[in-house]
């Protein structure tokens, strides 16, 4: 509900601002017959500790999510701000510019997260891409995606992604 980062939060505080954001998510699933199945911690935060993490995994199950991992971060969230800022200055010519600087920070952000799997794991796996809903992403999706096709990726389920994982563990 309020993006709250696991670190700087009592575990009973992030459990409260769960319910929170299921108040208003909940409608809009069920809406499209889909029930609240995934979450991805907000800032990646796991908790500041190995107890508040295991504490923090029993709430979300007891919640009924399955957690989304994130191997493709990226901090688009940055640049968007910043291009949120241009749009609403009608700045045409700063909002190409970091439209290309987003793009171009995007494919390094992957070749750099494809290098750090394949020295991990040393083979390729299925990678989750963390994109946030912002007009930034909205306006260059397209750009975007197109990109990682032209690069050989194809896309899958985020539950195909998991599959596959667990298949390799």
């Amino acid at each position: 509900y309020a993006h709250l980062g696991a670190t700087a939060h009592p575990l009973a505080a992030y459990e409260q601002d769960i319910v929170a954001g299921e108040e208003h998510l909940r409608p809009l699933t069920e809406r499209r017959g889909s029930p609240l199945r995934y979450f991805r911690h907000p800032f990646l935060q796991t908790g500041p500790t190995a107890g508040y993490r295991d504490s923090l995994n029993a709430v979300i199950a007891k919640h009924g999510y399955t957690i989304a991992p994130v191997t493709f971060d990226n901090d688009e969230y940055v640049f968007a701000g910043c291009y949120a800022a241009a749009l609403q200055a009608r700045n045409d010519s700063a909002t190409e510019r970091l439209a290309r600087q987003y793009l171009d920070h995007m494919v390094g952000s992957v070749r750099f997260h494809e290098g750090q799997t394949a020295s991990y794991f040393g083979r390729a796996i299925p990678q989750i891409l963390l994109l946030h809903a912002n007009a930034l992403n909205a306006a260059h999706a397209d750009s975007l995606l197109s990109w990682f096709e032209h690069e050989g990726y194809t896309f899958i389920t985020l539950e195909e992604a998991l599959q596959i994982g667990r298949a390799h563990v």
